[in-house]
């Protein structure tokens, strides 16, 4: 959850963050300690070098976000945005986990939006894992977990990460707008609340596509679904929890699943030698996929033109 606060702190918040606070000098280090902040400019890194947080402006855009990327890789790919509609609008601004444990983003004349809910933990510390995951959890007890940015994804979906019904909670991928702006795009992707065994794509939350059932291995009716070397799971709890995850064999090839700003789940792998993304595979593949796309009595033909015929 993000919260926004246009209002500048009061004194006591001032204190807090700013006189009690001190710059994180962070050049090799993972995580924001309690009463740290992290300047525009600085970043932490995760452990083995695989990810980077820090302060970030999309495309053409001069607003600056809160953002993870993947380190080793030349063109900056963000995986992650944390106040995608709350941008910063100069380079003043700090990444801060408070005195209540709160981790927030303070732009220069104090106004904030808080990422995550510390519940009072004065210990607290914000750590960038190996996964990409970004994680608010208690410093002396890691698996005391306060907040983590995979329970608040934007875009990506990466191996390992959750996404699903937790509680009233659904986890989904929202895209961009466009690539200069990281606000909530028209397009989603996630599990389908009312049919909890396929995924689906909603534009502006009418089903655009669905993937068809989950048998155990495959999507039944969607050949089309299965990624060599990418082994889904899913995984019920009754009916507190319900997800879907993945792993990737090749662990030290970056990849990651996107939904892009036109409504295609997309994966992509890095490939080293070309230093580029590879785009293998991508769903709906033609406008014939997309869901009811031709009405009830239409045919469509992804070859034929028009493309629907009655």
């Amino acid at each position: 959850m993000v919260r926004s606060s246009s209002s500048s702190f009061t004194l006591l918040h001032l204190i807090g963050v700013f006189a009690l606070t001190s710059r994180c000098s962070c050049s090799t280090t993972d995580s924001l300690l309690a009463n740290q902040s992290l300047p525009d400019g600085k970043t932490l890194v995760s452990a083995s070098g695989t990810f980077q947080l820090g302060f970030f402006s999309p495309g053409n855009s001069a607003n600056r976000y809160v953002g993870i990327w993947f380190d080793q890789i030349p063109s900056q790919t963000v995986v992650w945005v944390g106040n995608r509609g709350s941008p910063l609008v100069d380079a003043t601004g700090s990444l801060v986990v408070n005195y209540d444990g709160d981790l927030m983003v303070v732009d220069g004349k104090g106004s904030s939006t808080t990422l995550g809910f510390g519940s009072g933990m004065r210990d607290a510390k914000a750590t960038i894992l190996d996964s990409g995951n970004f994680v608010l959890s208690e410093s002396g007890n890691s698996s005391n977990i306060l907040w983590q940015s995979f329970d608040d994804p934007t875009d990506t979906w990466l191996p390992g990460m959750k996404i699903g019904l937790f509680g009233r909670q659904n986890r989904l991928l929202t895209s961009w707008a466009s690539s200069d702006d990281p606000s909530p795009g028209d397009f989603s992707f996630g599990v389908d609340p009312l049919s909890s065994d396929q995924l689906s794509i909603w534009r502006k939350e009418r089903v655009y596509w669905t993937s068809g059932f989950w048998n155990g291995t495959k999507q039944i009716g969607n050949p089309s679904s299965t990624i060599s070397s990418v082994s889904f799971e899913f995984v019920y709890r009754d009916e507190i929890e319900i997800y879907v995850t993945y792993t990737y064999d090749s662990k030290d090839v970056p990849s990651m699943f996107v939904i892009d700003s036109a409504g295609q789940i997309q994966w992509l792998t890095w490939i080293k030698d070309d230093q580029g993304w590879l785009l293998s595979w991508a769903l709906p593949r033609s406008y014939c996929d997309v869901y009811n796309a031709c009405g009830s009595f239409g045919v469509c033909d992804s070859l034929g033109s028009p493309l629907v015929r009655a």
